[in-house]
């Protein structure tokens, strides 16, 4: 599917449930090291305007299609939706370690790195509630070579932005397969500065689609598993 002139891919995932959640039980934490490399990218813009995007024909929005977030001071990688509103960018927040780390800063403000790649384990991680997301990713295989804090060199797109504590409220339809439910979602307001790439070619997870279950899905699995121990 193409998007704002971007090619956008609906999966990657070419095994079942089960399959990923018996990956994750298997690894071993063997204190393995992150390698770090770098990256020149071809294209950089300012602004939202070069953004890939999914339409929400339900809320007559658009929104960042699979966007990751991670930031040096937070151990951590979350998935969040970010939509476009008159060219100004919103997020909601969806991980609660990410909104004690913004709430907790002497500053009205933290600085993020967004991006959005096919490795899967980073989808994993930014989807599951995993204690340390670091060791996750060093320890799922051998393709450890970082850019930044947990920002992998394999990323197709990476955006600098700043995380407002200021919020707006929206009312917006939420479905997970059911019947839309109209709900008021607190958005913090997000300031993105710049969008880097080297070919439009990117990920995207619909709200509530097949692969948006299919994590869920996964993680349901693994929480089953986890409090059983």
């Amino acid at each position: 599917m193409n998007s704002n002139q971007w090619n956008i891919v609906y999966n990657i995932f070419d095994h079942d449930v089960k399959y990923y959640v018996n990956k994750i039980k298997s690894i071993k934490n063997i204190n393995k090291k992150p390698e770090m490399a770098r990256i020149h990218f071809r294209h950089n813009y300012k602004g939202v305007k070069k953004i890939p995007v999914i339409h929400d024909d339900h809320n007559s929005v658009d929104y960042i299609s699979s966007a990751l977030v991670t930031s040096r001071g937070l151990n951590g990688i979350s998935m969040h939706r970010i939509e476009i509103r008159h060219n100004m960018a919103y997020i909601f927040i969806a991980d609660k370690k990410l909104s004690n780390f913004l709430y907790s800063s002497g500053n009205n403000y933290i600085d993020v790195n967004i991006f959005n790649t096919f490795s899967i384990k980073y989808i994993l991680a930014a989807a599951l509630h995993i204690d340390d997301k670091l060791n996750f990713v060093l320890n799922y295989d051998d393709d450890n070579r970082f850019i930044d804090f947990l920002v992998p060199k394999n990323i197709n797109f990476l955006i600098k932005a700043r995380i407002y504590k200021e919020t707006k409220i929206f009312t917006e339809d939420i479905s997970f397969g059911d019947e839309p439910v109209a709900t008021q979602m607190k958005y913090n307001k997000i300031k993105i500065f710049n969008i880097k790439y080297n070919s439009r070619r990117c990920l995207g997870i619909v709200q509530g689609g097949d692969i948006h279950k299919f994590l869920f899905d996964i993680s349901g699995l693994y929480n089953n598993y986890r409090y059983k121990l």
